[in-house]
């Protein structure tokens, strides 16, 4: 049997392991975010905030994130249209699939990459008659 004090003592010590953890997640978010890379950072400041609701440093990082990676999402989308208005289907495709790396169900980038790779394919054909 373990004696009291004993238990408070690996209380205390799971506590303060606990929150080692979050200090580094959220350290670890915080890099991710000035790297740019905000699908990241938001996954982690997910777990901080699961593991401390009322963390507020996090949850600013997990709003400036998702606020950046629409802005990012948004940009990538926009290229690709100027580039299929300019017909230039292969950068088209891959801006319109940097978006889908970001959000796989960006329902417009589907639709615009599918009509560029139709694009492509009747253009091949014209080009091997």
């Amino acid at each position: 049997e373990v004696e009291p004090s004993n238990k408070l003592a690996a209380s205390k010590r799971n506590q303060a392991l606990s929150m080692i953890d979050l200090k580094d997640l959220y350290e670890q978010g915080e890099r991710y975010y000035n790297r740019g890379q905000f699908a990241q950072a938001m996954e982690l400041f997910d777990r901080v905030l699961a593991k401390d609701p009322n963390h507020v440093e996090a949850k600013r990082y997990l709003d400036n994130s998702q606020r950046q990676l629409h802005l990012k999402i948004e940009q990538h989308f926009n290229r690709g249209l100027t580039y299929y208005a300019n017909e230039d289907y292969d950068n088209a495709i891959k801006e319109w699939e940097r978006v889908l790396a970001f959000n796989p169900e960006h329902a417009q980038s589907l639709q615009y990459r599918e009509q560029a790779r139709q694009k492509l394919e009747a253009l091949q054909k014209l080009m091997t008659q």
